[in-house]
This record gives C-alpha cells, sequence and structure tokens, in this order.
C-alpha cells in the first residue's frame, strides 16, 4: 500500500504521477461493491473475501467488515479524488478535525475508474441508510431506501446514554427491550438502564393517543382530509 495523501485502500498504485489499476485486485474491488449494492453487509462480504483468500491491501487474505466499508467509502475507485477531508482547528497545537462528508471536495482525476459512477451511487445510498438509522434519523433512512423495521419500537426506541434498544424475545412470547449496550456479550456493560416490556409501551402509546384525540380531535380530522385531498387522482374528463 502506497502512503498517499489520497488513501489507496488495494488495486490502485501511484505511478509517473498518476494511478494506475491493479487488475489482478481490482476485480475484488468490483466485487465488493457490487455485493454490498446488492444488500449484503461488510461483515457477510469480509467472511466470504477471506474464505476465497483474496488478499486485501496488505496482501493478506485476511478481511474485516471496517476494510470492506472503508473501500465503499473511497471515491478514487470512481475516478475521482477527495480533497477538503480535514482541517486544522488550532494552529497551535495542529490538532486536525475531520470535516463532514458533506464539505468534501470532489476532483475527477486522470485516471480510469474501477467502478461506474451509478454503482457507486448505488452503495452510497444503502450506505447512508444505514448511518441515518443508527443515528435515529429514521425519516432520512427511509429517505435513502432503507425498509421499514418490521418492530415499530426497536427501530425508534433510544436509551438514555444514545445508544438503540434491541428487542428480545422472551419465554411465552413477552417482548422486553434492552439497551445495545448491554446486550453486547464478552464485553462490560457500558450502560445500566433496565429492560422494559413491550405490553408498557402500547399501554403509554394508547394513553398519550386517547390524550391527543380528546384534545386536538378536530384538527387531526382537518389534516386528515387535506392529506386525502392531496392523494386523490384529478378526473378526467373525456
Amino acid at each position: 500500500m502506497l502512503r498517499d495523501r489520497h488513501r489507496l485502500d488495494i488495486s490502485v498504485i501511484k505511478k509517473a504521477h498518476t494511478l494506475v489499476v491493479q487488475e489482478s485486485q481490482a476485480e475484488t474491488v468490483r466485487k465488493i461493491f457490487a455485493w454490498y449494492a446488492d444488500g449484503i453487509n461488510g461483515t457477510e462480504i469480509a467472511q466470504t473475501l477471506t474464505q476465497e483468500g483474496a488478499p486485501n491491501k496488505s496482501g493478506m487474505p485476511q478481511w474485516s467488515a471496517r476494510q470492506v466499508l472503508s473501500i465503499t467509502k473511497n471515491t478514487i475507485y470512481k475516478g475521482y479524488l477527495t480533497y477538503n477531508k480535514s482541517h486544522i482547528d488550532d494552529f497551535l497545537s495542529h490538532k486536525s478535525i475531520k470535516n463532514s462528508e458533506q464539505d468534501y471536495i470532489l476532483v475527477k482525476g486522470s485516471f480510469e475508474p474501477i467502478i461506474s459512477e451509478e454503482l457507486w451511487d448505488k452503495c452510497q445510498r444503502r450506505r447512508h441508510a444505514w448511518q441515518s438509522y443508527k443515528d435515529g434519523n429514521i425519516t432520512q433512512a427511509y429517505l435513502y431506501g432503507k425498509s421499514e423495521h418490521a418492530d415499530k419500537w426497536a427501530c425508534r426506541l433510544f436509551c438514555g446514554c444514545g445508544a438503540r434498544m434491541r428487542a428480545f424475545r422472551a419465554e411465552k412470547g413477552i417482548v422486553r427491550y434492552i439497551c445495545y449496550q448491554r446486550s453486547l456479550r464478552n464485553v462490560a456493560p457500558k450502560c445500566s438502564a433496565p429492560n422494559v416490556q413491550a405490553w408498557k409501551l402500547e399501554l403509554m402509546a394508547r394513553e398519550i393517543y386517547k390524550n391527543v384525540w380528546q384534545d386536538h380531535r378536530q384538527d387531526i380530522l382537518e389534516e386528515y382530509q387535506q392529506e386525502q385531498e392531496k392523494t386523490e387522482l384529478p378526473i378526467v374528463k373525456r
């Protein structure tokens, strides 16, 4: 791996002031993007590459999900160089602060891309959907194409520590929600929040909706009527 101002994961080398594709490794990159775009997660992709003996950037046939996801974020593979990834916040300490991806500056390179921009965009939509879901921005996650979670509480509940709540089905079909930090195995729990049963959430939601309906019944009906009128198709006269 070449250490350059632009991160080179695998399959490209610097030569004569430009980047040249290494076809022996480029196929691995194409597989990663194609699999990720088809909905396969980073862990499964890493396991498959390891089983196939594909070399990573260090030349070792050992992959991790982090390595896979790092490749899906690297604009070099679609033929672009990325600038403005970070800035110096304090010129005395020279501490480097990472910029948001929205602040990145992309410049089309003079080298051949490994994947198409269409495949790149498809992977980024999936990546943003998952990141939005992890950050709790449910609306943004669905905007990027993430499917609605089968459990209406699991995708909306957050612990006081900031972590998501996970659903566990106990004996007799009782569903409990527990902080993700507490659910990790072989790791000392970082949160002491108690779990909560689904029936309690249902009861609280019912009481809240009942109060809202009593206090804002007319407003809700009017808003519903307006939404219905927006979705109704116009009648075409012949």
